[in-house]
Protein backbone atom coordinates (compact mmCIF):
# COMPACT_ATOMS: atom_id res chain seq x y z
CA UNK A 1 0.00 0.00 0.00
CA UNK A 2 1.21 3.31 -1.05
CA UNK A 3 0.50 6.59 1.15
CA UNK A 4 -0.52 9.34 -0.92
CA UNK A 5 1.00 12.53 -0.25
CA UNK A 6 0.09 15.89 -1.05
CA UNK A 7 3.35 18.51 -0.11
CA UNK A 8 2.92 22.34 1.32
CA UNK A 9 5.39 24.16 0.35
CA UNK A 10 7.30 23.54 -3.15
CA UNK A 11 10.41 25.42 -2.92
CA UNK A 12 14.19 24.82 -1.09
CA UNK A 13 14.33 21.26 0.60
CA UNK A 14 11.23 20.07 -0.48
CA UNK A 15 12.49 20.26 -4.39
CA UNK A 16 15.92 19.57 -3.65
CA UNK A 17 15.93 16.67 -1.13
CA UNK A 18 12.67 15.42 -0.17
CA UNK A 19 10.41 14.95 -3.13
CA UNK A 20 13.17 13.36 -5.31
CA UNK A 21 13.67 10.67 -2.58
CA UNK A 22 9.79 10.56 -2.63
CA UNK A 23 9.75 9.77 -5.79
CA UNK A 24 12.23 6.41 -5.12
CA UNK A 25 10.26 5.50 -2.51
CA UNK A 26 8.17 1.95 -3.15
CA UNK A 27 5.42 2.96 -0.37
CA UNK A 28 4.91 6.95 -1.48
CA UNK A 29 2.63 8.49 -4.13
CA UNK A 30 2.60 12.34 -4.88
CA UNK A 31 -0.98 13.41 -5.32
CA UNK A 32 -0.64 17.60 -5.06
CA UNK A 33 1.72 19.90 -4.18
CA UNK A 34 0.86 23.46 -3.00
CA UNK A 35 2.96 26.87 -2.89
CA UNK A 36 1.08 30.16 -2.76
CA UNK A 37 3.14 31.07 -6.14
CA UNK A 38 0.48 29.12 -8.45
CA UNK A 39 3.66 29.16 -11.32
CA UNK A 40 5.89 27.42 -8.92
CA UNK A 41 3.36 24.66 -7.97
CA UNK A 42 2.36 23.70 -11.18
CA UNK A 43 6.34 23.44 -12.29
CA UNK A 44 6.93 21.30 -9.14
CA UNK A 45 3.67 19.13 -9.76
CA UNK A 46 4.88 18.69 -13.63
CA UNK A 47 8.69 18.01 -12.90
CA UNK A 48 7.24 15.38 -9.76
CA UNK A 49 4.28 14.05 -11.92
CA UNK A 50 1.77 14.94 -9.28
CA UNK A 51 -2.05 14.92 -10.52
CA UNK A 52 -2.64 18.71 -8.70
CA UNK A 53 -1.24 21.58 -8.06
CA UNK A 54 -2.43 24.71 -5.91
CA UNK A 55 -1.84 28.16 -4.22
CA UNK A 56 -4.03 27.21 -1.12
CA UNK A 57 -3.67 24.87 1.57
CA UNK A 58 -7.55 24.39 2.13
CA UNK A 59 -7.46 23.50 -1.35
CA UNK A 60 -4.76 20.79 -1.09
CA UNK A 61 -6.76 19.12 2.56
CA UNK A 62 -10.11 18.96 1.13
CA UNK A 63 -9.29 16.04 -1.43
CA UNK A 64 -10.25 12.69 -0.07
CA UNK A 65 -7.29 11.06 -1.46
CA UNK A 66 -4.57 12.80 0.59
CA UNK A 67 -3.36 10.43 3.42
CA UNK A 68 -0.34 12.89 4.54
CA UNK A 69 0.95 16.38 4.13
CA UNK A 70 4.59 17.19 3.89
CA UNK A 71 4.97 20.77 5.37
CA UNK A 72 8.02 22.55 4.00
CA UNK A 73 6.79 26.09 4.28
CA UNK A 74 8.57 28.73 6.35
CA UNK A 75 8.08 28.48 9.38
CA UNK A 76 5.86 31.21 10.34
CA UNK A 77 3.04 29.18 8.40
CA UNK A 78 3.61 25.83 10.25
CA UNK A 79 1.18 26.63 13.03
CA UNK A 80 -1.79 27.90 10.62
CA UNK A 81 -0.97 24.74 8.07
CA UNK A 82 -0.66 22.21 10.59
CA UNK A 83 -4.14 22.93 12.46
CA UNK A 84 -5.61 23.04 8.92
CA UNK A 85 -4.32 19.50 7.97
CA UNK A 86 -5.02 17.85 11.70
CA UNK A 87 -8.64 19.16 11.46
CA UNK A 88 -8.46 17.94 7.79
CA UNK A 89 -7.19 14.73 9.35
CA UNK A 90 -3.95 14.53 7.24
CA UNK A 91 -0.73 13.05 9.07
CA UNK A 92 2.02 15.38 9.34
CA UNK A 93 5.46 15.21 8.54
CA UNK A 94 6.87 18.98 9.39
CA UNK A 95 9.82 20.37 8.27
CA UNK A 96 12.12 21.78 11.52
CA UNK A 97 11.96 23.73 13.22
CA UNK A 98 8.06 23.05 14.14
CA UNK A 99 7.27 26.11 15.43
CA UNK A 100 8.44 29.70 16.07
CA UNK A 101 8.32 29.26 20.18
CA UNK A 102 8.42 25.82 22.16
CA UNK A 103 5.18 27.21 23.02
CA UNK A 104 3.98 26.84 19.53
CA UNK A 105 5.61 23.30 19.03
CA UNK A 106 3.45 22.35 21.65
CA UNK A 107 0.62 23.48 20.79
CA UNK A 108 1.21 21.94 17.55
CA UNK A 109 1.79 18.24 18.87
CA UNK A 110 -1.18 18.59 21.33
CA UNK A 111 -3.54 19.51 18.12
CA UNK A 112 -2.17 16.69 16.24
CA UNK A 113 -2.57 14.57 19.21
CA UNK A 114 -6.42 15.96 19.92
CA UNK A 115 -7.52 15.36 16.46
CA UNK A 116 -5.67 11.45 16.55
CA UNK A 117 -2.93 12.50 13.43
CA UNK A 118 0.55 11.01 13.45
CA UNK A 119 3.37 13.75 13.47
CA UNK A 120 6.92 13.67 12.36
CA UNK A 121 9.24 16.79 12.45
CA UNK A 122 12.05 16.23 9.89
CA UNK A 123 15.11 16.37 12.25
CA UNK A 124 17.53 14.50 9.22
CA UNK A 125 20.49 16.63 10.27
CA UNK A 126 20.40 15.04 13.52
CA UNK A 127 21.96 12.08 12.28
CA UNK A 128 24.33 13.74 10.09
CA UNK A 129 27.97 12.27 10.39
CA UNK A 130 29.71 15.59 11.70
CA UNK A 131 26.90 16.08 14.39
CA UNK A 132 27.16 12.85 15.47
CA UNK A 133 31.07 13.25 15.59
CA UNK A 134 30.88 16.27 17.63
CA UNK A 135 28.43 13.67 20.33
CA UNK A 136 30.92 11.16 20.24
CA UNK A 137 34.14 13.87 21.08
CA UNK A 138 32.10 15.00 24.04
CA UNK A 139 31.05 11.78 24.96
CA UNK A 140 34.18 10.27 25.17
CA UNK A 141 35.51 13.46 27.43
CA UNK A 142 36.99 16.18 24.95
CA UNK A 143 35.89 19.45 25.17
CA UNK A 144 34.85 20.51 21.56
CA UNK A 145 35.75 24.07 21.09
CA UNK A 146 33.89 25.71 17.87
CA UNK A 147 36.32 27.66 15.98
CA UNK A 148 34.91 28.25 12.25
CA UNK A 149 31.00 27.65 10.45
CA UNK A 150 30.44 28.20 7.88
CA UNK A 151 26.92 27.98 5.60
CA UNK A 152 26.45 27.03 2.03
CA UNK A 153 23.57 25.61 0.23
CA UNK A 154 25.04 24.96 -3.21
CA UNK A 155 25.72 20.78 -2.99
CA UNK A 156 24.43 17.93 -1.20
CA UNK A 157 25.65 15.78 2.03
CA UNK A 158 29.19 16.45 2.77
CA UNK A 159 31.91 13.70 2.62
CA UNK A 160 34.06 13.25 5.80
CA UNK A 161 37.76 12.51 6.24
CA UNK A 162 39.12 12.00 9.54
CA UNK A 163 42.54 13.20 10.80
CA UNK A 164 44.11 13.51 14.08
CA UNK A 165 41.79 15.77 16.21
CA UNK A 166 40.06 17.12 13.52
CA UNK A 167 37.20 16.23 11.27
CA UNK A 168 37.04 17.66 7.53
CA UNK A 169 34.61 18.05 4.75
CA UNK A 170 34.99 17.53 1.23
CA UNK A 171 33.88 20.30 -0.93
CA UNK A 172 30.46 18.98 -1.20
CA UNK A 173 29.85 20.68 2.09
CA UNK A 174 26.25 22.15 2.82
CA UNK A 175 27.31 23.28 6.57
CA UNK A 176 31.56 23.44 7.88
CA UNK A 177 31.87 22.59 10.81
CA UNK A 178 35.71 22.91 11.82
CA UNK A 179 36.58 22.14 15.79
CA UNK A 180 39.40 21.76 17.51
CA UNK A 181 39.08 18.95 20.51
CA UNK A 182 41.16 19.04 23.84
CA UNK A 183 41.08 16.80 26.80
CA UNK A 184 38.60 17.41 29.47
CA UNK A 185 40.24 18.37 32.70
Amino acid sequence: MKVKWGVIGCGGIADRRTLPGMMLAENAELVAVMDTNLDAATRCKDKYHAKYAFNRAEDLLALDEIQAVYIASPVFCHKDQCALAAKAKKHILLEKPMGLTTTEASEIAALCKEEGVLLGVAFMMRFHSYHQKMKELIQSGHWVKLSRQEHSLPAGIPKWSTAGDRTEPSREAVQCWTWQSMPST
